[in-house]
């Protein structure tokens, strides 16, 4: 019986057979190069444990492999066995509740104290995660700004990024409801303050953001950005944002492209990266 070769190699054949050089994925990724070697021989303890899995997702992504497969094959040789995904989605925390509600009356004798951690984590985290939604609707706000905050550039051919004439729409509050809730991510970054955000436009669209330290504002700012317009954003600490259309833009922190690493189609973003590199996204229907 013939053993299946482990994933890492497969990832270095797959790569080889499209004649995709490693120095360009290192270029193309920003990943440091001698992170890739390691990948491709299996050596995951030369790589720190924080990156692994955002190494694999933006490098499988990249040859044009599925990363969700890569990212369990990593699990199934590391631990022997598939770990629970780190996005959950509403709809599936709306079916647990469901079934959690039509079995309330189950016996307890039957019930064992691991489901009931499980029901009682589960509810915290879904608790914790709408105050957080909660204190990103309040850190942003949506009327139109001026550009003025010396912590802002926007470079453009025609020097005319802002328009209050504008036809593109702007925010909804009511657009980041739980009930509109397609997608959550988070993954954490290898950067450290100062910070530079650059943003593409990629079509004639809206961005709103807000950077803050110390618990105070430092600029506030609603948008609109004209095709191949690019916004820099310079900021220490902590940035929350929203996009009218994640698939609008092309998002680039210190270097770092991130936009290819959120799960999205065409939809409503609102975001947070910290001064410790975690990003946070949550994607909403229109």
């Amino acid at each position: 019986m013939t053993k299946e070769k482990p994933f890492y190699i497969k990832l270095k054949e797959h790569r080889e057979s499209q004649q995709i050089d490693l120095i360009n994925v290192a270029k193309k990724t920003n990943i440091n190069l001698k992170f890739l070697k390691a990948i491709e021989e299996g050596d995951f303890k030369a790589i720190p444990n924080e990156y692994i899995k955002l190494f694999l997702k933006t490098y499988s992504n990249d040859i044009g492999l599925d990363h969700t497969n890569v990212i369990n094959g990593y699990e199934m040789l590391v631990f022997g066995s598939i770990k629970s995904k780190s996005k959950d989605k509403s709809k599936e925390h709306n079916k647990r509740f469901k079934k959690n509600s039509l079995n309330s009356d189950y016996s307890f004798k039957n019930i064992n104290i691991n489901r009931i951690l499980s029901i009682t984590i589960s509810s915290l985290l879904i608790y914790i995660f709408f105050i957080f939604i909660s204190y990103l609707s309040s850190s942003i706000q949506t009327n139109d700004t001026k550009v003025e905050n010396l912590n802002l550039k926007i470079d453009n051919n025609e020097q005319e990024i802002f328009a209050t004439n504008s036809k593109v729409p702007d925010f909804i509050e009511s657009s980041f409801n739980k009930t509109n809730l397609l997608e959550i991510d988070n993954f954490i970054l290898p950067i450290t303050s100062p910070f530079k955000m650059e943003v593409k436009a990629l079509t004639k669209s809206r961005i709103h953001f807000r950077t803050v330290s110390k618990k105070i504002t430092e600029a506030d700012n609603n948008i609109i950005l004209d095709k191949d317009s690019i916004l820099s954003i310079y900021y220490n600490e902590t940035i929350f944002f929203d996009l009218l259309n994640c698939n609008h833009f092309e998002l680039i922190i210190n270097n770092i492209r991130i936009d290819n690493n959120i799960n999205c189609n065409n939809s409503l973003l609102r975001a947070s990266i910290d001064s410790s590199g975690a990003v946070n996204t949550f994607s909403f229907s229109d």
